[in-house]
């Protein structure tokens, strides 16, 4: 579909008058709200916003694989560019059945256009009314002219921000992945808003969530990178934001740092576990268990031994811990080690969760008498002259019972052992 340059754009939003106002609609928009004018607008002018966050990651992975330029979507008004953009969103369309969705039921709400015409929210539904006046221009001939809100002139910081706000209405905040959301904030902070901003931005109660967002995107940039995938986000926006989520929780709780650099490569290991299934939520049971996985890594592979270093916070060198760490990091550099590597990690794992259930196991009768002993302690303690006595007797008398049937069997089993 030929669409309009952005001087005719400009010139056709320029030349509309009060009278060409057909609804009204409300958005937060400039630090306050704003009653935008709603027009009816051929198809063909709307152009699709390329600076758009939800296509971001998208964009990253399509350059990257393609081996385009890293300015190849910074020009809006590229030709080649927006076609890749109609090709992206035409994707999304189909991911969430929006075409299907427009079969049936008019355009409803307006496209938001900035005063250029770009669109900052609406880009899928425009790309899917796109495409089916292009399937049956007779059908579907209400979407020759489109709803579009107007903004007034503003900066791409204020575009950004309304961008934010409606990211957080819930039925539109599902639509974008935890990259998303991340890259965008990352946006904004490196545009010069401050974190506690972006945070009210989007409504979040703490700060500290927007920290955490941005650096997990940071690890999984680092993952991709070790990985020869860089910009490559599909391979980590599904439900690996656990995986960087507990990742730097390890990381902020580990003494040194080879033992959080060991964690970050033995994170990416389970990460991307060829054999499927979901190896990466065990990141937590590996932060907690790092000394014996390293002890584990050391018995069954070559693992390097680094020269010590001196540790900046304390007087002297790194402890055998950190420098066995620095090893495996080392170890790993080399691809052909992560097949044996993962393997070992994840028999480890599993190993101490069966010794966990067994010690359980076999302390559990211990723990009961032990809970018993307590709770008939706190019954004597807490006795006076208020308490309800009745059914206490009998209760006492099954305890009796009970443990005396438990003294039986405990004796019968040291006998042999006494024997040996």
């Amino acid at each position: 579909m030929t669409c309009m340059t952005m001087p005719e754009r400009v010139d056709f939003l320029k030349r509309l008058q009060d009278r060409d106002v057909i609804a009204r609609s409300t958005v937060p928009f400039q630090g306050g709200v704003q009653d935008l004018p709603v027009y009816l607008v051929p198809i063909e002018l709307p152009c699709y916003r390329l600076a758009n966050g939800r296509t971001r990651a998208v964009q990253a992975e399509y350059k990257v694989t393609r081996g385009l330029q890293k300015d190849f979507f910074d020009d809006p008004d590229s030709a080649t560019a927006l076609d890749v953009q109609d090709e992206l969103l035409s994707k999304m369309v189909d991911d969430k059945n929006l075409l299907g969705v427009l079969r049936t039921e008019p355009q409803t709400d307006a496209l938001i256009l900035d005063n250029r015409g770009y669109v900052v929210n609406g880009n899928r539904r425009l790309c899917a009314m796109r495409r089916l006046l292009v399937e049956d221009s007779v059908m579907f001939k209400h979407f020759r002219n489109v709803r579009v809100a107007i903004l007034p002139t503003c900066t791409e910081e204020q575009i950004r921000e309304l961008e934010a706000r409606l990211q957080i209405k819930p039925d539109t905040k599902a639509d974008y992945t935890w990259v998303d959301l991340a890259m965008m904030q990352r946006s904004l902070r490196d545009g010069g808003m401050s974190d506690p901003e972006i945070a009210d931005l989007y409504g979040i109660k703490q700060r500290s969530a927007v920290v955490q967002s941005i650096e997990m995107l940071s690890l999984a940039d680092a993952y991709l990178s070790s990985r020869g995938w860089d910009g490559q986000y599909s391979k980590v926006s599904g439900s690996n934001d656990y995986a960087f989520s507990q990742l730097l929780k390890g990381r902020r709780i580990a003494p040194s740092e080879s033992e959080r650099d060991a964690l970050t490569q033995l994170t990416f290991l389970l990460v991307d576990n060829p054999e499927g299934g979901r190896l990466y939520e065990r990141v937590p049971d590996l932060a907690k268990n790092m000394k014996r996985v390293v002890e584990q890594l050391k018995a069954e592979m070559d693992v390097p031994v680094p020269a010590p270093v001196p540790n900046k916070l304390f007087d002297g060198v790194e402890d055998g811990l950190s420098l066995d760490c620095a090893g495996i990091v080392e170890l790993l550099e080399d691809p052909d080690s992560h097949e044996k590597a993962r393997g070992i990690v994840k028999n480890e794992l599993e190993r101490i969760d069966r010794l966990a259930r067994e010690e359980k196991g076999a302390r559990f009768c211990l723990k009961c008498v032990a809970d018993a002993h307590t709770m008939l302690e706190n019954a004597l303690n807490g006795y006076d002259e208020s308490s309800v006595t009745e059914g206490v007797l009998a209760h006492l008398e099954n305890i009796e019972l009970l443990a005396g049937k438990l003294r039986q069997k405990v004796n019968e089993l040291r006998k042999p052992r006494l024997r040996q």
